[in-house]
């Protein structure tokens, strides 16, 4: 009995034949190339016979866990003397004769092309020294791809996953695969010398194939196909079914095509299609561009943080779901009812048709809430919000600004904005808006329509517009502001706060009330009511004021200031008292109406002109 062979030398013609060693000892033949040589005392009743760098794992007790089958170059042969348990050599296939034995206990396998049959525990096979036939049991099996030794022909391996979640991994290849479901084929080459070779898989029963790190294709078949890619830029075209498809580094392209496929692009520059169905698109790290296509669609930029990415993502038909990253994004929602938030970057939104809501997240963000009746929330940053720069169809949007200095524009629609913290600027426009300035020094513009306006806490300066508007100054009390607030060409009613205001009518016939503080109140053309309210106030009048009422003058606190171009020369206050006041009525007035312009001032609850030249400062 031979107890050790060493032969240097396995790629010649050396046949080594082992017959007869049925004992408990384990007999094997060793090379000095092997990979893998883990065998002391075999478990199993009878020998097994070990040949150029096979191995077989077990568990201790029998059960086969896990086999890796290696054969040399032509001309080796090598041979089985004992059965094994749960593992079988089922048939030889001789690709070179044409022939299909049986293979027999104890028969002498040739360097040609054979079949494995696994166990049922889950099994890895490396594949491509020859030309190899491996039927996997029912446990989750992995086939490994390998370039092998270098054969100098062309190889196609067969590999039937049976039962369970079955695997092939192609990281070992040195070159780029095409993966094709549909023909259930993979086809890549080898370089041997100053050749090419073809090389390919065919398979059954897989359900997840790994790619190579040099960019694949990979082309989806009638079921759903689960695919990793590793480096190198991938194309992933999936078919039928609800794909899992994962294209990892590189800059790759991935179609999902029907179903609800998860689509994921990992690092890299990707360009991601969700087509038909109700996809989920990751874009990971890079500057990804997505298509979300047709149906109710989830796109997520690296939702564990990640690295900074510039994304553009088209929604399109569909309620949409879109969630940006760190990078400056660009998010459109398409038609139908759509969920974005731009989270961290300078990010710009387009909610277009539908009812959207929009959530921009940190950053200094542009929004466009485009065509429908649109919900936005500003964030923390100076935003931009347009409702349909480019004009288009109502909406009815309410709009939330947050802290920063925001500019707010509306569209066609009753809408409802809220300015939140610091200094914003809205723009009402078309429409009967509610515009709230909150916190901060804001500046807003009413627009045409009959609009409300809060000013809020803080200086605030006010347009009102063409419409009847109402301007209201913290309606909850609270705040002290000094606000400058110019009535439009409508009837329009202002009311104040609790600060030294400035409230100017226009045409119209308005209604302005001071309130709290020393306010400064201009009726302007039309028939108008001023209430100056608690505080020292002061009511001015110049040419062309038309037909007003003060209400609550308080002689000695209150006081009138008037222009000098409501009379000729030059009058002293007691003779302009005299010469256009009246309280023979027993209500006190003073007339400077021409016969061109009415200039007519009541005294609401003042019945005597004593004491009236006190309060006037001509200017």
């Amino acid at each position: 009995m031979v107890a050790n062979l060493d032969y240097r030398n396995p790629y010649g013609t050396l046949q080594i034949m082992l017959r007869n060693a049925l004992s408990d000892d384990s007999s094997r033949i060793i090379s000095s190339t092997s990979t893998r040589i883990d065998f002391g005392v075999n478990p199993f009743t009878g020998a097994y016979t070990q040949f150029f760098g096979s191995g077989m794992a077990n568990d201790g007790s029998g059960t086969v866990t896990d086999i890796d089958l290696y054969w040399p170059n032509a001309g080796t042969t090598a041979m089985v003397v004992d059965g094994l348990p749960n593992i079988a050599f089922a048939d030889l296939y001789d690709a070179a004769n044409g022939a299909d034995p049986d293979m027999a206990l104890n028969q002498l396998l040739a360097r040609t092309d054979w079949i494995v049959t696994g166990s049922n525990y889950g099994a890895r096979f490396d594949g491509f020294y020859s030309a190899d036939t491996v039927t996997a049991g029912s446990g989750d099996d992995y086939y490994i791809a390998s370039m092998g030794p270098g054969q100098a022909r062309a190889i196609t391996d067969r590999f039937d996953g049976g039962e369970g979640d079955d695997e092939i991994q192609l990281l070992e290849l040195t070159t780029a695969a095409t993966i094709d479901m549909a023909a259930a084929r993979i086809d890549f080459s080898e370089t041997v010398g100053a050749s090419v070779f073809d090389r390919a898989i065919t398979f059954s029963n897989i359900e997840g194939i790994t790619g190579t790190d040099f960019g694949d294709t990979f082309i989806g078949g009638t079921d759903g196909d689960f695919w990793f890619g590793a480096a190198g830029g991938d194309t992933m075209a999936g078919n039928d079914g609800d794909d899992l498809l994962y294209a990892n580094d590189g800059n790759d392209s991935i179609a999902g095509n029907r179903g609800d496929d998860v689509l994921s692009g990992g690092t890299g520059y990707d360009t991601i299609d969700g087509g038909f169905g109700n996809d989920t698109v990751e874009g990971g790290d890079g500057r990804d561009k997505a298509f979300m296509g047709f149906g109710a669609d989830l796109y997520i930029d690296n939702g564990q943080g990640g690295t900074n990415g510039q994304d553009t993502v088209y929604g399109n038909q569909g309620n949409d779901t879109i969630q940006g990253g760190n990078g400056n994004d660009m998010f459109y929602g398409g038609l139908d009812n759509d969920v974005i938030f731009g989270r961290l970057g300078d990010d710009m939104l387009f909610g277009e048709a539908g009812y959207d809501t929009l959530d921009a997240g940190d950053g200094n963000d542009t929004v466009d809430g485009g065509d429908g009746r649109d919900k936005v929330f500003m964030g923390v940053g100076n935003d931009l919000y347009l409702d349909n720069a480019q004009g288009g169809v109502n909406g009815q949007d309410t709009v939330y600004g947050n802290q920063g200095n925001d500019t707010i524009q509306g569209g066609n629609g009753n809408d409802l904005f809220y300015g939140g913290l610091d200094d914003d600027l809205i723009f009402g426009r078309l429409g009967n808006d509610m515009l709230l300035g909150e916190d901060g020094f804001d500046t807003i513009y009413a627009g045409d329509g009959d609009d409300t306006v809060t000013g809020g806490n803080g200086r605030d300066v006010v347009f009102m517009g063409t419409g009847d508007d109402l301007y209201i100054d913290n309606a909850q009390g609270g705040g002290f502001g000094r606000d400058n607030v110019w009535a439009g060409s409508g009837d329009d009613t202002i009311q104040g706060g609790n600060g030294n205001d400035t409230f100017r009518g226009a045409a119209g016939n308005d209604v302005i009330y001071g309130r709290l503080g020393d306010d400064r109140l201009v009726g302007g053309a039309g028939f108008d009511t001023l209430n100056g309210g608690d505080g020292a106030d002061t009511f001015v009048f110049s040419t062309g004021f038309g037909e007003d009422v003060i209400e609550g003058f308080v002689k000695g606190v209150d006081r009138l200031e008037l222009d000098d171009a409501l009379w000729t020369g030059t009058l002293t206050a007691a003779q302009v008292v005299a010469q256009f006041g009246d309280d023979s009525s027993g209500v006190v007035t003073l007339d400077f109406s021409t016969a061109t312009e009415v200039n007519y001032i009541v005294f609401g609850g003042l019945s005597s002109l004593a004491g009236i030249a006190d309060t006037i400062d001509i200017v």
